[in-house]
């Protein structure tokens, strides 16, 4: 695959990338604004005013032949996205650093100078580690952190976090100490948050974190959509499940249940307990007539109606049945159930075809 640098006039930057076609082509069907794309050589580069500097799908081989390019230059952002790269003799000196889905770059503090932000667009699958403490680090963006994340603590001078999304039970930030605006997103796992004992805290922000204490965040300061409703008599309705006949599946589906019924009592979205109900009828059908199928052609078509069924109930509750943690919960039981009878991995998507949530 041919690796190519182009220079970006409207945004001053240069793109090396081996996936121009898959760009061109997004530009072309107009999933991607079509913006012009100047194909230069390493050698021009001192021709052009360089606010940024983006790798996409770059292998750390022909990185390490082009790596000396970053002498002379002072960066807005930097960013690298499906690459492999060794920045172990490479000093950056840059504002922004973004890090994109699977790649595996070691970051250290001293692979960088001035640097004051960093995005990671996607924890989970990053690749690589960060060796040391960032000091110099302000501000911090990170998009779908798993379980046990402990990244905030590798930049302790933060004044801003943003977390969006992601497996998070706990988040610590007692090394945050300078930390003076939080921003939560779409964690609907997280439970606890972690202070220190003298926080900064200025600015809060908790977004559809439903199972998350907020008692001991500073109520001056602190807002929380939706807003946390008294608690009062639980709706969750006594309704004793079938059984699938696999006792895993059958507690994935309870388990699902459950959240959506204490997201219900906590928020009132615009679904019912009888659409919970339906939901889990929906799923424990498709469980027994899949683990009763002898055929992947057979076990397919039932994925597709199971799928398409839920598509329908969802649109009924305005969209808001099936959102991102409960869809990840719901792609895991079908999943789950195909790969026990060898239709598909545990890693394939097979909903990804029809499903609209």
């Amino acid at each position: 695959m041919d690796t190519n640098i182009y220079y970006i006039p409207k945004y001053q930057g240069i793109s090396i990338t081996s996936n121009f076609a898959e760009i061109q082509r997004q530009m072309d069907i107009g999933l991607e604004p079509k913006i012009e794309y100047i194909p230069i050589a390493i050698s021009d580069l001192s021709k052009y005013k360089i606010r940024g500097l983006g790798f996409e799908k770059i292998q750390d081989e022909y990185f390490q032949s082009i790596k000396n390019l970053f002498s002379g230059l002072k960066l807005e952002a930097v960013s690298f996205h499906e690459s492999n790269i060794d920045l172990s003799d490479v000093t950056i000196h840059v504002q922004h650093l973004l890090i994109g889905e699977k790649s595996k770059v070691n970051l250290s503090n001293d692979n960088f100078k001035d640097l004051e932000e960093v995005t990671f667009l996607s924890l989970k699958s990053f690749k690589g580690k960060v060796l040391n403490q960032l000091d110099t680090v302000e501000k911090a963006v990170l998009w779908d952190s798993p379980k046990g994340s402990s990244l905030p603590e590798m930049f302790p001078n933060l004044k801003e976090l943003t977390i969006n999304k992601g497996a998070l039970i706990k988040l610590d930030l007692r090394n945050n100490k300078d930390l003076e605006k939080l921003d939560v997103h779409l964690c609907t796992k997280l439970e606890q948050i972690l202070l220190p004992d003298q926080h900064k805290l200025k600015e809060v922000f908790i977004e559809n974190c439903k199972n998350l204490n907020v008692n001991n965040l500073p109520p001056s300061v602190t807002r929380v959509w939706p807003p946390r409703k008294e608690k009062v008599e639980k709706r969750t309705a006594d309704v004793k499940l079938t059984s699938t006949g696999n006792q895993h599946i059958d507690f994935l589906i309870l388990d699902l249940k459950k959240n959506m019924e204490d997201y219900m009592n906590d928020a009132d979205p615009s679904y019912t307990q009888a659409d919970i109900d339906e939901c889990a009828s929906i799923l424990i059908d498709y469980a027994i007539n899949m683990l009763a199928t002898k055929s992947k052609e057979d076990g397919m078509e039932i994925v597709k109606s199971t799928v398409l069924k839920l598509n329908t109930l969802n649109e009924k509750c305005d969209y808001s049945l099936i959102e991102t943690n409960e869809r990840e919960q719901i792609a895991e039981i079908i999943i789950l159930t195909g790969s026990e009878l060898g239709y598909n991995t545990v890693n394939e998507d097979v909903t990804e075809e029809w499903r609209e949530w």
